[in-house]
């Protein structure tokens, strides 16, 4: 089995989802969590769906040093079985309440972190917990 590293741990691989998986997925976390951006297109307010709304389902997201992520923009922590924390390196937390194209990339970059606490933290948490890794 191949393994990635969170932080210089080893955590197994996943199975990749199909886009028409992603996609119905992302679908119906905005039609739970910010069902207007469905109605009426608009941008996701990312900086509220981090600080307000994703906290109360138990994912945080927290600004870390580049001394903690090294050359990562974010991290999603898999271990534990309570709430997940997505680090993200400070200059990308800042810069999600910047204006569009500085915005961007801290964008993208939480709402990916968001999919790994969503779609894989789950599983790789019933896999450390069936193999004894934690």
């Amino acid at each position: 089995m191949r393994m990635s590293s969170f932080l210089y741990e080893e955590v197994p691989p996943v199975r990749p989802l199909s886009v028409a998986a992603i996609e119905e997925i992302g679908r119906c976390f905005l039609d739970q969590l910010s069902p207007d951006v469905l109605k009426v297109p608009q941008p996701l307010d990312v900086a509220k769906l981090s600080e307000v709304t994703l906290p109360q389902y138990g994912i945080h997201t927290i600004p870390a040093s580049a001394e903690e992520l090294g050359n990562r923009a974010g991290a999603t922590d898999p271990k534990g079985d309570g709430d997940v924390n997505i680090l993200v390196k400070e200059e990308v937390w800042d810069d999600l309440v910047e204006p569009p194209p500085q915005c961007y990339f801290a964008r993208t970059t939480v709402c990916h972190e968001v999919g790994h606490a969503v779609l894989h933290v789950p599983t790789l948490r019933r896999h450390m917990l069936v193999t004894g890794v934690r």
